[in-house]
């Protein structure tokens, strides 16, 4: 993304120069357009080829302008692209730099595996609270999204035992895992238990059979967004009144919610899922 924009304008400035090499050659020595466009093109690719072609003065000296003119943009395009380069990964470097090193400072924080629709949840119901917290997302373009937005994100594999160290899961109060795929929130609970047997762990599961493996992996609870869903919808098709009353209460007072208490095993994010039953 970064390079596109002066590659766009070198392409440009590369066209002109030849149009205006083929319109030079083409007045000033009477040359056919085709012979015209071969002579600016032996010339800017500095292959010498054809050179011994009768030329005027003024051929001659809009050679050695097209030459010099040549040389010129060639230099800036070299300089324009190498700086952007430089300019993006000594800025993605550092930027990896601030993120560990904001990390490092974290004590009784939450980890969040996974920045999905339900992992965006939590992230959100964790910066309306103002709860520390760190995120691991595997795709950099949704963890550079995420930066953007103010969360502190690393990119990598949660089920990565360097990354949960880096995450730091040794100062942690609890980890989230919110993958998309059971096979993948079974891997992160198992590393994360082996790292850390104490550490309070909620994960998410799509279906049923998931649950029992979640919790053989040392998962301390297993939620099921689909099946919370799905109670909410039939309690508001058989009892309305009772589901307007959930509903609304919490999305009344989400925002009023206070700060989580830094003690015991109480999730911060509890509010983002008030409805939803333990499983």
């Amino acid at each position: 993304m970064l390079v596109r924009r002066p590659l766009l304008g070198i392409l440009m400035v590369l066209a002109a120069l030849i149009a205006s090499g083929t319109f030079g050659y083409h007045y000033l020595q009477g040359w056919p357009v085709i012979d015209s466009l071969y002579m600016t093109m032996v010339i800017l690719s500095t292959m010498g080829l054809g050179m011994n072609r009768e030329m005027h003065d003024s051929g001659k000296l809009f050679t050695i302008l097209l030459i010099a003119v040549g040389a010129v943009i060639a230099g800036w395009a070299f300089n324009a692209i190498g700086h952007r380069i430089l300019e993006s990964q000594l800025g993605a470097y550092l930027g990896r730099r601030k993120m560990e090193k904001e990390t490092r400072k974290l004590q009784a924080h939450f980890i969040v595996c996974g920045a999905g629709r339900v992992g965006h949840r939590v992230i959100k119901g964790f910066q309306l609270t103002g709860v520390p917290f760190v995120v691991i997302e595997k795709d950099p373009v949704l963890a550079e999204k995420l930066s953007s937005e103010g969360a502190l994100t690393l990119v990598g594999d949660a089920s990565d035992e360097d990354v949960l160290l880096k995450a730091g899961i040794d100062k942690a109060r609890g980890l989230i895992t919110a993958i998309s795929t059971d096979a993948d929130n079974v891997y992160v609970t198992l590393t994360a238990k082996g790292l850390r047997p104490d550490l309070l762990v909620v994960t998410r599961a799509q279906e049923q059979s998931a649950r029992k493996k979640l919790l053989k992996a040392g998962a301390n609870k297993v939620v099921m967004p689909y099946e919370s869903a799905g109670q909410i919808l039939a309690h508001s098709i058989l009892k309305p009144n009772v589901a307007d009353f959930r509903v609304g209460y919490h999305g009344r007072h989400r925002k009023a919610q206070p700060p989580a208490r830094r003690g015991g095993d109480c999730l911060a994010f509890q509010n983002c899922w008030s409805d939803a039953p333990a499983v």
